[in-house]
């Protein structure tokens, strides 16, 4: 990967080596050096890998029908899939993109890294017909990359990403919230406008509508990288524990948090969708991907080892992932 790299993995590096070492240094030596599990190929192939038509790599995947479907990425790639292949289209930016959300073919939102060339955030608009870039009011000239967008309606639409800010955006214009986040936000979840989540790092926060406060997580972790739900009362986290041969995973039911144990990998999990309380997936580094029913988490067989990145579904058999080098995967069983 080259671009999200930058932001993500790469730049977690450097600190989840001061975390190995100060655990080598306090409590001994470890098993040795982590090595991402390499998964059960004994398991059948479930996901079938589609042509994506790219090799650039692929940040986000969000669609509003079986037959509508969006992926975005690298250099500005934005992909569209009509139930029987995908196809480019033009996006109008070079930059890289690392999210999307929309309600229908007509109202589509991407965005991603800043726009140096402006000093400005990139926020796109799909109308059905063509992308388009927002305006943005924002307080400063600051430069800023938007990781993650979630919205309810046409009309309410929440940014987030570097320097700890928050937009609300519309079809034609993003306005900079008086409120900001403790700290900055890789990921964006909520079920409703005073019921949000964020996390990036080490930092996990809930919005009510007013203002941000950081929320505490149980167990040990260094980094949270995806926060996803389906009510406010089944909401579910992803990410690294406190070493780096750990995966983290928290689950929320209205009232607490509670860690999830007997996790099936110890790999890098970087996204996770799910169409019920009973049927989510999580996806990440070397082509992981699991699955919970509802009682537990499984290995699934993705059959690759590219790292996946994330993960959108119709429905509880119509499920896509996408990663690097343009890969696509679907489930349908």
């Amino acid at each position: 990967m080259q671009e999200k790299l930058t932001f993500n993995r790469v730049a977690m590096l450097p600190l989840i080596l001061l975390y190995t070492l100060f655990a080598l240094a306090t409590w001994g030596c470890s098993d040795g050096p982590f090595t991402p599990d390499s998964g059960n190929n004994s398991l059948p192939i479930t996901w079938s890998k589609m042509t994506s038509g790219t090799s650039n790599d692929l940040y986000a995947v969000w669609g509003d029908s079986p037959n509508s479907v969006f992926a975005a990425g690298e250099s500005g790639t934005i992909l569209h899939y009509d139930g029987k292949a995908w196809s480019e289209m033009k996006s109008g930016v070079s930059d890289t993109l690392y999210t999307l959300w929309g309600t229908s073919a007509k109202n589509f939102f991407a965005a991603g890294e800043c726009n140096i060339q402006f000093k400005g955030i990139n926020v796109l608009h799909y109308n059905g017909k063509v992308w388009d870039e927002l305006l943005v009011s924002k307080s400063s000239f600051a430069l800023i990359d938007i990781y993650s967008l979630w919205g309810f309606d046409s009309s309410s639409v929440y940014a987030v990403g570097s320097n700890n800010t928050t937009f609300r955006c519309d079809s034609e214009r993003c306005r900079q919230l008086n409120t900001d986040l403790p700290c900055s936000a890789k990921s964006l979840w909520g079920s409703s406008p005073s019921n949000m989540f964020a996390a990036w790092s080490s930092c996990f926060s809930h919005y009510n509508g007013k203002v941000w406060t950081k929320t505490a997580l149980p167990g040990a972790y260094s980094f949270i990288h995806d926060v996803w739900g389906n009510s406010a009362s089944n909401v579910f986290v992803v990410g690294t524990g406190l070493y780096s041969d750990e995966t983290y995973i928290a689950r929320y039911n209205g009232k607490s948090w509670s860690k999830m144990d007997n996790v099936p990998t110890k790999s890098y999990l970087e996204a996770l969708w799910g169409s019920g309380t009973n049927n989510v997936f999580a996806v990440g580094l070397s082509g992981r991907i699991i699955h919970y029913d509802g009682n537990s988490w499984s290995k699934m067989n993705s059959g690759t080892k590219v790292n996946l990145e994330a993960i959108w579904g119709s429905g509880p058999k119509n499920v896509f992932v996408v990663g690097e080098k343009g890969t696509i995967l679907r489930y349908s069983p």
